[in-house]
This record gives C-alpha cells, sequence and structure tokens, in this order.
C-alpha cells in the first residue's frame, strides 16, 4: 500500500498518512521519524463524525496542517507542515482517488462482446 501513497509521502513537507475507515478502524499509516505524538491514537470516530458529508477538510495550524479527503473506503488524513501547497497536495489526492474507491461493475463495453 505504500506504493500506493508515495507520491504524496514523498512531498518534503508531509509528515504523515493514515487512511482511516467511515467508521474509525485505522486501515494504513505512514509517518516521517520526525513527526512527533501518536495520531493513530486519537478518537478518530468522534473526529470523523464532524466530517460526516464533507468531501474535504483542510485545518491549518500555527505549526502545520491536516487535510482530510473522503474517499471511497474512508477518509485519507494528510499531516504535513504549514508551508505545504494545498494546490499540489489536492492533485496528488486526485490522482490517487481512483486507487481508493471501490471499483464499480461498468456494463458499457461488455454487452456488445456477449456471446
Amino acid at each position: 500500500m505504500k506504493e500506493l501513497f508515495k507520491d504524496i509521502l514523498n512531498m518534503k513537507e508531509v509528515e504523515g498518512i493514515l487512511l482511516i475507515t467511515f467508521d474509525g478502524r485505522l486501515v494504513y499509516k505512514e509517518f516521517k521519524p520526525s513527526l512527533t505524538g501518536t495520531p493513530e491514537n486519537l478518537d478518530w470516530p468522534s473526529v470523523l463524525s464532524v466530517l460526516a458529508g464533507l468531501r474535504e477538510a483542510d485545518f491549518n495550524f500555527e505549526n502545520g496542517r491536516i487535510y482530510f479527503r473522503r474517499t471511497g473506503v474512508g477518509y485519507l488524513v494528510v499531516i504535513s507542515k504549514g508551508n505545504l501547497s494545498g494546490a499540489m497536495l489536492r492533485l496528488n489526492c486526485d490522482i490517487l482517488m481512483p486507487s481508493l474507491n471501490p471499483s464499480k461493475q461498468s456494463r458499457s463495453l461488455k454487452r456488445f462482446f456477449k456471446k
């Protein structure tokens, strides 16, 4: 799964990534050694209940930022330093989204190739 998130993790300002299901279970985490604290131990169900219905949220703090992005399986949480380009982060997330959405059965061309 690390390969999926490598573009985001390679941004020098990004400190870590979490993928959390809608019910608050931690699916994936990856942090740089420079990150202090343990964000994976937060009460994620309570945090995510506040975000219900939002596509994305970006919280900026004095020393950093937390970006939430809704996916097909839950929320992607990106923890970064404050000087990260929001546009670049959104672009990398947009590229990643098809990989995090459950595949849909497409009928588009299948019906033309039936025997």
